[in-house]
């Protein structure tokens, strides 16, 4: 089978930058072809060890976009995913474009190559959320416009929508909104880490990185990864710190991700921790290299990801795999797959004085640490690997370019088209 993977940008080292190319490289592990078409790369930037073993097609910006125009983001969006379909080739059984707006890029190029190979979107996120459309005052008529391009775009984006095959999502969360935003009953197909690949990591490379930090042999060393952004919930950790602090307990709280993306944010956490007197127990490190992170996760006692209206969450993968223990916002589509107290603890979103509560639980129980830890690393290998979510993707694709060759043979006469249930 020939697969073609359409994403936008591969430019940082995001989940769903790290889900298309590791899925490109599982389907050609298992024996398919599968090629990625995106508008931008950075080869070293974006899991360069992942990247050698998938080929690339960049199509480059669309032409209007390269000239010092005032054009609005999303419109830079539409030209942009209108040119990625010109890069798509023919000869392709299936058409998987990743997270938005790559599915419009799909969508186009399906309409306009020989047999319209079908589409089956990996939608990470549904991203038309009411607000978005909130009324304006007559007088502001910018406000009003943007409403107006606001929901031509949502029509513009239903309109594509309908000529895509099959949408897969991450989790029942994602799917919940798919459902409501679109009209369409998605396929739930997880993604997760490959423990088999963590590099192993010596304990000097974790001890010298407790040294780099500052910290004494017994404290306790939290770690949050990710590209920092508001819905990550960050603050809610900082504010579980102070109590701990003053029962004497040592704790340091490292937070290894971008904050390039959100600046503002990254600044109100860098504050907040001052306002809470806890600056000198939090570390932010700024983005790290995909080779570093294995050190990152085997150096902490605990992971945490208090993240809320996520509706995934790779890194918790990654931690799990890692075997360290884990503690986890409901509001993340990953805590559906685990089961508290035994793969990871888990807290309801916007609750510090809960999750200092985990904390204390798990920095008193050695015991607690080790079977969170042995029952999360079993968890992936079980259900949650990469692998694994090659295969179900595999399965979905089959299944949907077997029912495209049945269209075709029924339009041709060669067979009868099924009867209605």
């Amino acid at each position: 089978m020939r697969v073609a993977i359409l994403i936008a940008e591969l430019l940082v080292e995001g989940g769903g930058e790290r889900q298309a190319v590791h899925l490109a490289a599982d389907l050609q592990e298992l024996g398919h072809e599968a090629v990625i078409f995106t508008t931008a790369s950075a080869p070293e930037g974006c899991y360069p060890s992942l990247r050698r073993r998938v080929r690339v097609v960049e199509s480059g910006r669309h032409p209007l976009n390269r000239l010092p125009l005032p054009l609005s983001t999303r419109v830079r969006d539409l030209l942009d995913m209108r040119h990625l379909a010109r890069a798509v080739g023919e000869g392709f059984d299936v058409l998987n474009p990743h997270a938005w707006p790559a599915q419009w890029a799909a969508v186009a190029a399906s309409r306009r190559l020989p047999g319209a190979p079908p589409v089956v979107w990996m939608c990470n996120d549904y991203l038309w959320p009411e607000h978005l459309f909130q009324r304006w005052p007559w007088w502001d008529v910018r406000g009003r416009l943007r409403r107006c391009w606001r929901r031509w775009l949502r029509a513009y984006d239903d309109a594509a929508v309908r000529d895509i095959a099959r949408v897969v999502v991450l989790s029942s969360m994602a799917g919940a909104q798919v459902l409501k935003g679109y009209g369409v009953e998605p396929v739930v197909v997880r993604s997760g880490a490959a423990p088999h690949e963590m590099p192993a990591v010596s304990p000097e490379d974790t001890e010298r990185l407790r040294r780099e930090l500052g910290l004494h042999g017994d404290a306790f060393l939290l770690l949050f990864l990710g590209i920092l952004m508001p819905h990550r919930r960050l603050e809610d950790v900082l504010e579980a710190l102070p109590p701990l602090i003053e029962q004497g307990r040592r704790i340091h709280f490292l937070v290894v991700g971008s904050r390039q993306r959100y600046r503002r944010y990254s600044r109100f956490l860098e504050e907040r921790a001052e306002a809470l007197g806890v600056g000198h127990h939090v570390t932010f490190t700024g983005a790290a290299p995909e080779a570093s992170l294995p050190i990152y996760y085997n150096a902490c006692d605990a992971f945490i990801f208090p993240n809320e209206n996520q509706t995934w969450g790779l890194a918790v993968a990654e931690a799990l795999a890692s075997g360290r223990p884990v503690i986890l916002s409901t509001g993340c589509g990953v805590s559906e797959v685990v089961t508290d107290g035994v793969d990871a603890l888990l807290v309801p979103p916007r609750r510090p004085d809960l999750i200092a509560l985990r904390l204390g639980s798990l920095m008193d129980d050695a015991d607690l640490r080790r079977r969170l830890g042995e029952g999360g690393r079993r968890l992936v290998e079980g259900e949650l690997s990469w692998r694994r979510y090659a295969e179900k993707m595999l399965t979905v694709f089959e299944e949907i370019a077997r029912q495209g060759e049945d269209m075709k043979a029924v339009r041709r006469g060669e067979r009868t088209a099924p009867k209605a249930a």
